[in-house]
Formats: C-alpha cells, sequence, structure tokens
C-alpha cells in the first residue's frame, strides 16, 4: 500500500479567528475524506513577525523553516487568502 498523501493547507489570513484558515481546513477535511491523508495547516499570519528581517532562508527561525519545509514536500496544497475591501 502506498503512504497517504501529505495535504498541507496554507491560510494567508492575518486575523485569528480566520475565515481564510476555516476554509482551508473545510477543503483539507474533504479531501481527507476522500483520500487518505497526513493533514497539516500552515497559518502565515502567525508566522509573519518571523518572517521579519530575514533576508537569507539561513535567518529564518526553525518554526518557519519547518512550515516552509512541509509547503515544499506537499503532494497536495490548499491555499486560502482573505479578499482584503473586495467588491
Amino acid at each position: 500500500m502506498s503512504r497517504p498523501l501529505r495535504l498541507v493547507a496554507v491560510s494567508g489570513g492575518l486575523q485569528r479567528p480566520s475565515k481564510s484558515a476555516a476554509l482551508a481546513e473545510h477543503l483539507s477535511d474533504l479531501i481527507a475524506g476522500e483520500v487518505p491523508c497526513e493533514q497539516r495547516l500552515v497559518e502565515l499570519g502567525q508566522l509573519a513577525p518571523q518572517l521579519a528581517g530575514a533576508v537569507w532562508r539561513s535567518q529564518l527561525p526553525e518554526r518557519v523553516e519547518r512550515e516552509l519545509a512541509a509547503v515544499e514536500q506537499a503532494d497536495v496544497l490548499v491555499v486560502a487568502t482573505p479578499v482584503f475591501r473586495g467588491a
């Protein structure tokens, strides 16, 4: 049997609670209901303060590096971003 898919949901929402995160999680759950998956949620709003000032990837904190690695190694990405002042 093959391994479960690595499914990473990325939320671009900056607030908590985040509608973008809720949407990303919901879509991730729907996919996982159909296909065996290892699910993970990456919330950019939680990582944003740790990204500031890093010019090189080697300058990123370990937590940010782990999240980036998860995105890079994902078999499936679900990406949700808020619409600011949308009409």
